[in-house]
């Protein structure tokens, strides 16, 4: 259906009713898979940050990269102006999941740690500022889901493994971002071990945290 819209083969509304449709049937399959909460799937996701560039103020798309170590690409946006909040990037979606179920829902932003790392900085040239406003921006995102109703909200945090000499500047920013916010927060890590930050991480102020444990085994033990 994105194929067929952005070849203007299809227009918006249908392209909107295939993305609802999709949502519907990912919700089913967690149902049936028992799953003890239920998300959207992120099925209007193409990766984990275009939606905060697309949807907030001081972002610009830029070119294409490869998503970490994948066979997938986004579209790196590059920062222009400073990070400003102007429309909840996930509201509308957690509010339709709230009408197919009444199964726990688990609502997913992405940390504001790897929101920094994901995107080309051309602006601030100052670390921590922009870390700041990447907190700030992700704390209102969870505010606005508490409003919607949500109770649960995973932070994903893939950056993070791969650079655990910063780990100190990534768990402030994860503190700013939760700090307040009514709602129980998750940290995921993916894609990279997490022996060296597992501590730090252990330490923040957030109700569970979670590593990928298919594509680095060794997680496991560490978790334990």
């Amino acid at each position: 259906a994105r194929n067929r819209f952005d070849r203007g083969m299809i227009d918006s509304g249908e392209l909107e009713a295939a993305v609802r449709d999709t949502i519907k049937a990912t919700v089913a399959d967690q149902l049936d898979c028992g799953l003890d909460r239920v998300t959207d799937g992120r099925i209007r996701w193409d990766d984990p940050v275009t939606p905060f560039a697309e949807g907030h103020g001081g972002f610009e798309p830029g070119g294409l990269i490869r998503f970490f170590d994948n066979n997938v690409y986004y579209r790196r946006p590059v920062i222009t102006g400073p990070v400003s909040f102007v429309r909840s990037a996930v509201t509308d979606d957690f509010l339709f999941l709230r009408s197919l179920t009444d199964r726990p829902l688990l609502a997913a932003v992405c940390g504001p740690y790897s929101l920094a790392k994901l995107c080309v900085d051309r602006y601030y040239n100052d670390r921590s500022r922009l870390l700041e406003d990447c907190a700030g921006l992700v704390r209102q995102e969870l505010l606005e889901l508490a409003r919607a109703g949500a109770r649960w909200v995973q932070l994903d945090e893939p950056c993070i493994g791969f650079s655990p000499e910063e780990i100190g500047d990534a768990s402030a920013a994860l503190r700013a971002a939760v700090r307040d916010v009514g709602v129980r927060t998750f940290v995921y890590v993916y894609f990279a071990p997490i022996v060296r930050i597992a501590r730090q991480l252990w330490d923040l102020p957030v109700d569970m945290i979670g590593a990928d444990c298919a594509s680095v085994p060794g997680n496991f033990d560490v978790l334990l």
